[in-house]
């Protein structure tokens, strides 16, 4: 009897402390797989998700990408990528700090890319053409873009983190159409 008051309590205690409003991302728990996502500016969401780190060596670029995305794939989707000559095997770049920026090959900073796909896309009836494609922003512009990335701890198998960038939208681009991104993840190899 003892035993089930205390697992009871235990959960309550846990429903409460992950449930109640007003909680920061940072005291939020995150199992291994599991992300949570807040965006600010010229869109506002707040998005729980997937989280998975993958490897891609395709003719000698090697991306490494931590991948953020809700259950169904209708909503959002949070790329951090870095490109190297050089294979990323896992777990990765290693715990530390990283900045966020234009992503270019061989200089150690990451790419981010937001993809508001919940907005959706707009086809032509007839000819079936993209009339309006799903807003997507970046760190690969030309303004202010950038921001960091913390990979706190890793593990076999997980990865986990924190971000926050500045973006600019690219399709349809706009100097003032610009969002603030910011995270944690506890990302799955995959």
């Amino acid at each position: 009897m003892n035993t089930k008051c205390a697992i009871v309590t235990f959960f309550c205690f846990l429903g409460f402390f992950i449930g109640c409003p007003g909680n920061s991302q940072k005291n939020m728990v995150l199992f291994p797989g599991d992300a949570i996502v807040t965006v600010s500016g010229s869109v506002d969401a707040d998005y729980s998700g997937d989280a998975t780190a993958y490897e891609l060596h395709f003719r000698g670029d090697n991306t490494w990408t931590i991948s953020l995305r809700d259950p169904d794939s209708e909503l959002f989707s949070v790329l951090l990528s870095i490109n190297t000559a050089q294979r990323v095997y896992w777990p990765g770049p290693g715990a530390g700090e990283y900045e966020i920026g234009t992503g270019e090959l061989d200089t150690g900073t990451f790419s981010a890319t937001y993809y508001n796909i919940q907005a959706g896309v707009t086809y032509d009836p007839d000819t079936g053409e993209v009339l309006k494609p799903i807003p997507t922003y970046s760190t690969n512009t030309g303004y202010d873009a950038g921001g960091h990335l913390v990979i706190e701890e890793e593990s076999e198998g997980v990865i986990e983190g924190s971000f926050q960038f500045k973006a600019y939208r690219v399709t349809e681009p706009s100097p003032d159409d610009v969002i603030t991104v910011e995270g944690r993840f506890s990302a799955l190899r995959h």
